[in-house]
């Protein structure tokens, strides 16, 4: 406690459930900064080393990010399962309701998105091949899963991992971003 007082912490972690940030509700956010100095006068940081953060978000909030995101005259479902992402999207064609189902993985892009990747697509009635313009045209209504804005508090994001009606994404804090946006 008397280290607190003269404004040094050895570390801190925060875990919140239903937590909101930045428009999207985290089931679980948990954020770690070690060996933090402040400036008890001023109540800002003034050096910390850089931390990192497990969040978890619904399959239910995976869903209303697509829908924001669906354009026009589209509608795509997501389940969530282990290891995996499955999509059913629905999009009409000349008047025509086309339903599409694809399967695959996700991964990181750029720190700040989870992109899928589509290995298998199944159109009823069409035999369809895992080219480079069908892979494209299916995760290109899909993409980017999730994004975080990484210019507000430093947040990187460095794994993500499917599991049964939820995504965990992990990441990294960086210090210099955190300091400089407080």
């Amino acid at each position: 406690f008397s280290d607190w007082i003269r404004g040094r912490v050895e570390r801190v972690e925060l875990t919140g459930k239903n937590v909101r940030y930045d428009g999207t509700r985290y089931e679980e956010l948990n954020i770690v900064l070690p060996n933090i100095v402040y400036s008890v006068s001023s109540k800002r940081i003034t050096e910390c080393d850089n931390g990192f953060f497990k969040a978890s978000l619904t399959e239910k909030e995976i869903n209303r990010i697509a829908a924001e995101n669906a354009k026009k005259g589209e509608s795509l479902e997501i389940e969530l399962r282990e290891g995996s992402l499955e999509a059913v999207a629905v999009k009409k064609v000349l008047g025509v309701s086309v339903k599409a189902r694809a399967e695959g993985t996700l991964s990181i892009k750029n720190g700040s998105s989870v992109w899928f990747d589509p290995k298998k697509i199944d159109i009823p009635g069409i035999k369809v091949s895992l080219k480079g313009w069908t892979k494209d045209a299916v995760s290109g209504s899909i993409n980017p899963v999730y994004t975080l804005d990484t210019s507000k508090n430093g947040l990187y994001l460095s794994k993500v991992a499917c599991k049964k009606g939820r995504l965990r994404v992990e990441g990294n804090i960086k210090s210099e971003v955190l300091l400089r946006n407080q």
